[in-house]
Formats: structure tokens, sequence, C-alpha cells
């Protein structure tokens, strides 16, 4: 073997060699259990039944339409009067700019 023979098969291992370390093999995924808080959760039979019996259908059919009932009109204004009652008749209510601290 000539002298470039021997350079280029030192030349082709070395390039072998770098593509090894850049491309290494990929990892294996790895599957994970999904956590599960109530995983192994459990009662006495006796605080089942506590459970049970503190909630009728009655109760849960209250419970269920007082979620469902609207609170209030979307962006209506209050009906009552924001003024303040005194001895001298109604007054307005005080200004913020008017307050000053330690008063």
């Amino acid at each position: 073997m000539s002298t470039n023979d021997v350079e280029i098969a030192q030349l082709k291992a070395r390039i072998a060699a770098l593509e090894a370390k850049a491309d290494p093999q990929p990892r294996p995924k790895v599957t994970m259990e999904r956590y599960d808080p109530t995983a192994n959760f459990q009662l006495p039979r006796s605080a089942v039944e506590a459970l049970r019996q503190g909630v009728n259908d009655r109760d849960l059919a209250e419970i269920t339409a007082e979620g469902r009932r609207p609170t209030s009109l979307p962006g209506a204004r209050p009906s009552e009067d924001r003024t303040i009652p005194s001895q001298r008749g109604w007054v307005e209510p005080p200004r913020l700019e008017d307050w000053k601290p330690g008063k």
C-alpha cells in the first residue's frame, strides 16, 4: 500500500468515528405511568355510607339548579342609588380625592 492509501484509510476511519459520535443511537422512549393522586385511595365502609347519606338526589338537583341560575345580568348597573342618608338630608358619597391618610 502506498502512503496515500494508508492516509485515505486513516481519514475514512476518522470520519466514521466522528460520524458515530455526532449521530448517536436514539434513546428509547420512556413510558411513564400517569400520576393518579386517588390511586389506592380507600375509605372505610362506614365513611362511604356517611358520605352517601349526606347528599340525597333532591339536594343534588337543587345544587345543580343553583349552579345553572344566572347571578346577575352581564354589564348591568346596580339599581340602588349611591347617595348616603344624613341628618341634613341626602348627600353625595365622599370623593376619593378628598381622602387623606390618617383621617
